[in-house]
């Protein structure tokens, strides 16, 4: 099923924002569990590592992306770490 902006309900907070985003190229580790700090360094060390053997360069923040509402038990949880690379290979 495709959405648009314009069909998501809207958000019940005023602290929740839908904002169009071009990421462009990137890298994405994913994982299950709790997105928790140490969880999240870890991962994003290992997948800038990835980056940086296979001679891409780094752009932009780092994106934690969590998929699930807080009830939802760690086992069937999907979160995803995101990182915008450079389409061409540093020398």
């Amino acid at each position: 099923k495709k959405f648009s902006i314009q069909s998501l309900p809207k958000p019940l907070s005023e602290h929740v924002k839908i904002e169009p985003k071009t990421l462009g190229l990137t890298a994405i580790i994913n994982f299950g569990g709790w997105a928790t700090d140490g969880r999240v360094k870890h991962l994003t060390k290992k997948l800038k590592n990835y980056i940086e053997t296979k001679g891409y360069t780094i752009v932009g923040p780092v994106i934690v992306a969590q998929y699930n509402s807080p009830w939802v038990i760690p086992p069937f949880r999907h979160n995803e770490i995101i990182m915008g690379i450079k389409e061409e290979k540093s020398p």
